[in-house]
């Protein structure tokens, strides 16, 4: 291992990897989940499909959590974590569509059970942060739920889900969701396929409790901070090779000057003179060895 001290970085280098790290305290933003949505797919011999997402969840802090008087955390899975990265969050119950299939569809679909139908949850959980890795998603384990063929040719209305999903996620700052290791609970719940004038899903968690009047899919997610010290390190030092040859020059003057000159010319009409001044710099910046001749200090 190679360590290196600089006025301001200590950079710790091995065959393995490159890390940099500000000898000061880094600074790290909380990185709150803005936006949650769960959804439960039917995966089949033919393609998969989605049949339930949940509609509006609500994300409460740990402050409001311990204001209402409910200890969700129970097994002690988040003590050694900072209560203002922990949200809980609660959906209603109800889907966001109507089920709405066709007839030839449903039967096809009722028929591909004695081929093996899987049941497969997943939660999206959306942040500000990582770019480009706004949205997080956990997708649970396919499980094997025979009664809901029951549900489907409406011998059924509603069957229980054990152990659907887990209940503590951790939502890392790379942009991943997944398990909370300090913990195995889960969560389970009544699948309803509700039959009035319409139709449509519902998902009703088993004793909840700790959302209230809500009764929805609910989650315990733990985001990780985003250390902005080294987000700065990394834009800063992002293509720096490719940076030096254009902005570590010892003097630029006799380039300024052609530029100047090519503006001098256009202003003058003379176009001609333009066009040269243009692909003299152009050349100038394709040869490195012209470019340091043009760049010496006198």
């Amino acid at each position: 291992m190679l360590v290196k001290n600089f006025p301001w970085l200590i950079v710790i280098a091995d065959d393995d990897f490159l890390q940099i790290y500000s000898s000061g305290n880094p600074t790290n933003f909380v990185n709150e989940i803005t936006e949650a949505h769960f959804e439960i797919s039917l995966r089949t011999a033919g393609g998969s499909f989605t049949f339930y997402r949940s509609q509006l969840c609500n994300l409460h802090s740990m402050a409001d959590i311990l204001d209402s008087g409910y200890d969700i955390d129970v097994d002690n899975a988040l003590d050694s974590f900072d209560s203002k990265d922990v949200q809980m969050v609660c959906c209603e119950e109800d889907a966001d569509s109507l089920w709405l299939i066709p007839p030839p569809t449903l039967r096809n679909l009722v028929k591909s059970f004695t081929e093996g139908v899987l049941l497969v949850p997943s939660w999206n959980f959306h942040r500000e942060r990582p770019k480009s890795k706004e949205t997080a998603t956990f997708t649970g384990l396919p499980l094997a739920i025979k009664q809901l063929q029951e549900v489907l040719n409406g011998t059924l209305s509603s069957i229980l889900v054990a152990d659907l999903y887990p209940r503590y996620f951790r939502v890392t700052s790379g942009g991943e969701a997944r398990l909370l290791e300090q913990t195995s609970a889960t969560v389970s719940g009544n699948l309803t396929l509700n039959r009035e004038t319409q139709a449509w899903w519902s998902f009703n968690v088993s004793s909840s409790g700790v959302c209230g009047d809500v009764t929805g899919p609910m989650a315990i997610a733990v985001s990780e901070e985003v250390p902005t010290v080294g987000r700065f390190i990394r834009l800063q030092c992002a293509d720096l090779r490719m940076r030096i040859p254009y902005e570590n020059f010892p003097s630029c003057d006799r380039l300024i000057a052609i530029c100047e000159d090519i503006y001098a010319a256009r202003a003058e009409r003379e176009l001609a003179l333009e066009e040269g001044l243009f692909w003299t710099l152009v050349k100038i910046y394709r040869s490195p060895h012209i470019l340091l001749e043009y760049t010496k200090t006198e």
